[in-house]
C-alpha cells in the first residue's frame, strides 16, 4: 500500500485540496490519520475516483437525443 499526504494526493490529481481533505474526514475517501495528518491510501483514493467516473458516464450514454430534423 501507497500512501500520500492531502496536499500531494490533490496537486498530483488536478484536485482542490479542500475537497479531498473533506472526503477524507467523512469517510469517502480511504485515508488514516497519524497524529494531526491524514494519509491517503492511493490505490483506493484511485479506484474511488475511476468508479465515479464510469458512473457518470454511464449516466450520459443512457440519455438519448430525440432525432431533430431543421
Amino acid at each position: 500500500m501507497k500512501f500520500s499526504g492531502i496536499k500531494e494526493y490533490a496537486n498530483s490529481r488536478g484536485l482542490a485540496y479542500s475537497t479531498v481533505y473533506a472526503m477524507c474526514r467523512d469517510g469517502t475517501l480511504p485515508a488514516v490519520k497519524i497524529g494531526q495528518r491524514h494519509k491517503i491510501e492511493v490505490e483506493g483514493a484511485d479506484r474511488y475516483f475511476n468508479e465515479q467516473i464510469e458512473l457518470r458516464q454511464k449516466k450520459v450514454t443512457k440519455i438519448k437525443m430525440p432525432n431533430c430534423y431543421f
